[in-house]
């Protein structure tokens, strides 16, 4: 009977000592993933992808996120996997700017034209700049930009 144990543990992996079981696996932080970072998510990749496009810095993406002022490095550690996106805030805020970003692809073929219409003030948003009221950091503003958006790409009718 012996025998048959240890043929078994050999025909899937080893002995019980020399595997890891999912349950094993390395420790984990607070925030839920390992020590050693890990690979984004989805949602994760497309906002770094983002700040680079925008030619944004971790202050402004921090404000982006809805998260303090304070917290630029919170963003290094998302964006390197070390942390997780927590809440639905957050998650909200970057499916908003997925389609603010997906609409003005489809407006602008150049990311630099992009960038600057982003930066200009326009009569809509009361002479302010779509990026100015990113910035501040509030959800609402988030959606009057995102509205905007999708009313000058003719997807929305006020």
């Amino acid at each position: 009977m012996d025998r048959v144990v240890r043929r078994r543990q050999q025909d899937v992996g080893g002995s019980p000592e020399r595997r890891r079981r999912p349950s094993q696996a390395a420790p984990r932080s607070p925030s839920g993933t390992s020590g050693r970072g890990k690979r984004p998510s989805g949602p994760v990749q497309f906002f770094a992808l983002l700040l680079k496009t925008w030619r944004l810095d971790r202050p402004a993406a921090a404000a982006l996120l809805g998260f303090e002022p304070a917290e630029p490095g919170r963003v290094d550690r998302l964006l390197q996997g070390q942390e997780t996106l927590a809440g639905r805030d957050a998650r909200d805020r970057i499916a908003h700017l997925f389609e603010v970003r997906k609409t003005l692809a489809g407006l602008f073929r150049s990311e630099d034209v992009e960038n600057a219409w982003l930066r200009e003030p326009h009569a809509g948003l009361g002479q302010r700049s779509p990026m100015e009221l990113l910035r501040e950091g509030t959800m609402e503003n988030l959606l009057v930009v995102r509205d905007h958006v999708l009313t000058v790409a003719g997807r929305r009718v006020v």
